[in-house]
């Protein structure tokens, strides 16, 4: 006889960097991933917990579409139910009502609301809707504590948990105990590292990212620190531009155009081997990455909708977030701490405690098995055993 699973989880799509926590959720409790396949521009995978499901856009936008997600609620019959919280997916609300019905507890995950458009529910009807499913579900999972607080103002703050968005990273803290016994010169040298200070772009080439702004910081730092300072561009995209400039100015000893770098020993090494990474544009998981190999993240002080990884960044600690988005004083920045020998290693220690005991897997995974026991604990029936089987051990 088929097991029903105590938990079913419904996304767009199943990204490769969100499996390691699946995985822990998986052997915490009875689980069924369900996902769409549609393409994206992040690598995809599946897994034996896991079901593609099929689904229809209505539009250009890749969240507008509606995922035919009710055969296997009706058939698997869980006790839990988490749905991606993006309300371009139609079939969330009916989803909602199905469960309700059929007695199953219903939990959003996600953002909570469009970090580009702002969260405004004051003003927008949109907004409004999405405060409105937050009171009727059980509970919410948001990706942080400005995002916890920024809800809590509609919603009850114990109906909102936080699965703080991370990377695995007990395989780069293997790869990055490599490098520590080598030693930062020696990675340097084997990467062909020719400059004493090393800046580094990690992501996709784009326009939004701001890119060309490593290049505008390079060349005011190149004039005060002359031939010290090499570039490090890592990925693909609208790269012509760049490169056309690196080559009219003579740059190309100092910047190079590594590509995209999909091995994770590469990869890391570039990290390690660089003294900064620089994020004009909007950040990522890139800065939990960065984090990993004791490389301080540089951005721009955007708006509190900024992407959740912003949060990670902490001026003076974790990295610099510069004001008015001055290249002039990013670039000042940059050379005060790189001329900083005691900062850089204060920061380096706060870096190296934030990921191993703050934005870890555990702590991740704690979001969705609290938000899962505070459900699960209110019906009579349940018990606190219950609860405790799906916490991490």
């Amino acid at each position: 006889m088929e097991t029903k699973p105590r938990v079913l989880l419904i996304e767009r799509i199943f990204p490769s960097y969100r499996r390691f926590v699946y995985d822990k959720l998986a052997e915490q409790c009875q689980f069924l991933f369900l996902h769409g396949d549609k393409d994206s521009e992040v690598k995809l995978t599946t897994a034996d917990y896991s079901h593609i499901i099929k689904g229809f856009n209505y539009g250009k936008n890749p969240t507008h579409l509606l995922l035919n997600s009710f055969a296997p609620l009706f058939r698997f019959k869980p006790q839990v139910l988490i749905h991606e919280s993006s309300i371009g997916i139609l079939s969330l609300l009916p989803m909602y009502v199905c469960a309700k019905l059929m007695g199953i507890k219903f939990i959003l995950y996600g953002h909570g609301y469009n970090r580009f458009n702002g969260f405004d529910p004051q003003r927008s009807w949109i907004d409004k809707y999405r405060v409105f499913l937050m009171k009727i579900t059980d509970a919410t999972i948001v990706y942080t504590q400005t995002d916890k607080k920024r809800m809590s103002q509609f919603v009850h703050p114990d109906k909102v948990f936080v699965a703080q968005n991370t990377l695995d990273t007990c395989p780069a803290a293997a790869i990055r105990a490599q490098f520590d016994t080598k030693g930062k010169a020696r990675v340097k040298q084997e990467l062909g590292f020719t400059r004493p200070f090393n800046l580094i772009y990690i992501g996709r080439i784009v326009e939004e990212k701001r890119p060309e702004n490593l290049l505008d910081i390079f060349e005011i730092l190149d004039k005060k620190m002359p031939n010290q300072i090499g570039i490090h561009f890592v990925g693909g995209g609208e790269i012509e531009s760049l490169q056309q400039r690196v080559a009219k100015n003579g740059w190309q000893e100092a910047v190079t155009f590594h590509g995209w770098v999909h091995d994770a020993q590469k990869s890391g090494a570039l990290l390690y081997a660089s003294d900064l990474m620089i994020m004009p544009g909007n950040v990522g998981l890139a800065v939990n990455h960065a984090f990993m190999f004791d490389c301080p993240v540089v951005t721009f002080l955007q708006t509190d909708m900024s992407p959740p990884e912003i949060e990670y960044i902490v001026d003076g600690e974790t990295g610099f977030k510069i004001p008015n988005f001055s290249i002039e004083h990013m670039a000042e920045t940059i050379k005060k701490y790189l001329q900083n020998i005691d900062l850089q290693l204060s920061m380096q220690k706060i870096m190296r405690h934030k990921m191993d005991f703050e934005l870890t897997p555990e702590n991740m995974l704690k979001g969705f098995t609290d938000a899962i026991g505070y459900v699960l604990s209110n019906p009579k029936n349940q018990t606190k055993a219950v609860i405790a089987s799906l916490r991490p051990r």
